[in-house]
């Protein structure tokens, strides 16, 4: 995807319109418009990475970290248990065993 953003930043400082440029690579027209849009604001073509999305709010470092001592104090809990016990849904729970600490 950077290279067609490369490309298509180079053909823009060629002097080529956005609908030559779509029909060329065969992409959307708002697509070359978000590119450019991009290079302008940042002066690369490199999407930004890192602060995107909604924050956690309730999968934390702290609940992380007290999930697993209980797990390791107590490895026979239940998901179920393990939730009720900390009051937080089953799935966020299931989500926290499975991505944060790695458990199946």
């Amino acid at each position: 995807m950077e290279k067609l953003r490369e490309k298509v930043i180079a053909r823009i400082h060629a002097g080529d319109k956005p609908m030559d440029i779509s029909r060329n690579f065969g992409i959307a027209r708002s697509t070359i418009y978000s590119i450019k849009k991009l290079y302008d604001e940042s002066g690369g073509y490199v999407r930004r990475t890192g602060n995107c999305g909604r924050p956690k709010s309730v999968r934390t470092a702290d609940l992380v970290g007290k999930i697993k001592k209980q797990v390791k104090d107590q490895p026979n809990n239940s998901v179920r248990g393990l939730a009720k016990k900390n009051d937080i849904t089953e799935s966020t729970m299931r989500n926290l065993v499975r991505f944060d600490l790695g458990m199946r």
